[in-house]
């Protein structure tokens, strides 16, 4: 949850703009930018495996002659893929809306 600065008034637009211009960043949590560090970096790599295996499932359909696909692991790969970057696409747009 975000703490509410009750001792602090509130900066107009004006100032806000002038700050991100002058290239000021706001005051981040270390602890949340810390998890937050993690979280990408898991979903990185949950999104280079899912790919990484995705192409060597590839390569062992296309090596046997296009005989048999072993249709879990393609789903197993796809959702690693895809759940990582779901999760990169949240951290983004929630670091945009921010």
């Amino acid at each position: 949850m975000r703490k509410k600065a009750a001792d602090k008034p509130a900066k107009t637009l004006r100032q806000r703009v002038a700050d991100r211009k002058a290239g000021v960043q706001p005051e981040q949590d270390p602890r949340r930018e810390k998890i937050l560090g993690r979280v990408r970096l898991a979903a990185t790599l949950s999104q280079g495996v899912g790919l990484v295996m995705l192409l060597v499932v590839l390569a062992q359909y296309i090596s046997s002659g296009y005989a048999v696909m072993n249709w879990i692991e393609v789903m197993v790969y796809s959702g690693l893929f895809l759940a990582g970057r779901a999760v990169t696409s949240f951290l983004n747009l929630s670091n945009i809306t921010r």
